[in-house]
């Protein structure tokens, strides 16, 4: 290798360290948020459908939506659920997603993929 290429590619100037500020700033909105287990749930669970077996035969095969156990916006309690789920059905789809920032789900999963949440949160 020549002894040019051997040598730093690149000069940090250790007056100016705002990029260090800046990264710790987004490392701890990371560690608050759980942005990168959300995204990771995200990708887990977008495109399965619900295989609950119906009495009229076949399965339910709903997509996954984000819903809510209760209509309160102080009290949300988020989950993975079907789009054809219904309250006390049992079978369905249902991962829980309490401890989880409720404004960081609704954003990865978007909008259209939010049932039954309160609407402030949308």
């Amino acid at each position: 290798m020549p002894e040019e290429l051997r040598n730093p590619h690149f000069e940090v100037d250790h007056e100016d360290l705002e990029w260090a500020r800046l990264l710790a700033a987004q490392e701890q909105a990371e560690g608050t948020t759980h942005t990168g287990e959300i995204a990771a749930i995200y990708e887990q669970w977008v495109d399965v459908k619900c295989d609950k077996y119906e009495i009229l035969g076949g399965q339910c095969g709903g997509k996954t939506v984000i819903r809510s156990l209760n209509d309160s916006s102080l009290q949300m309690r988020l989950f993975i659920g079907g789009d054809k789920y219904t309250p006390r059905s049992k079978g369905h789809i249902f991962e829980s997603l309490s401890g989880y920032d409720p404004t960081t789900i609704m954003q990865i999963w978007g909008k259209d993929c939010c049932h039954g949440v309160h609407p402030e949160l949308k």
